[in-house]
């Protein structure tokens, strides 16, 4: 089965943020990073399930997953939900914070 992903205004600019400060750090890595990050989230048209539950579900009313983004020092967490059969992005956050 095919999901529809979508992603919230939090997200987006939790990925916006995370792109510009890169972009400060290093100028030709950025779009790239940007690129898989997007890349990632897309691929949750499929199979969102093969994703572990996030650290975070405890905290939350509905089951929350995450799929890891990135190496060991530079990863990033895509927080996210399934409602039926949309996959909502809710969180993008460098893997070392946790989600609200």
């Amino acid at each position: 089965m095919n999901y529809t992903v979508s992603i919230t205004q939090q997200a987006i600019d939790e990925l916006d943020a995370a792109f510009l400060w890169l972009l400060r750090q290093t100028e030709q890595h950025a779009p790239a990073w940007y690129n898989r990050v997007l890349d990632a989230i897309n691929s949750l048209e499929r199979l969102p399930t093969r994703c572990p539950l996030a650290p975070e579900n405890e905290n939350h009313d509905e089951e929350v997953r995450h799929l890891i983004v990135g190496d060991r020092v530079h990863a990033y967490r895509i927080i996210f939900a399934i409602r039926g059969k949309e996959v909502v992005v809710l969180d993008v956050l460098h893997g070392a914070r946790e989600s609200r």
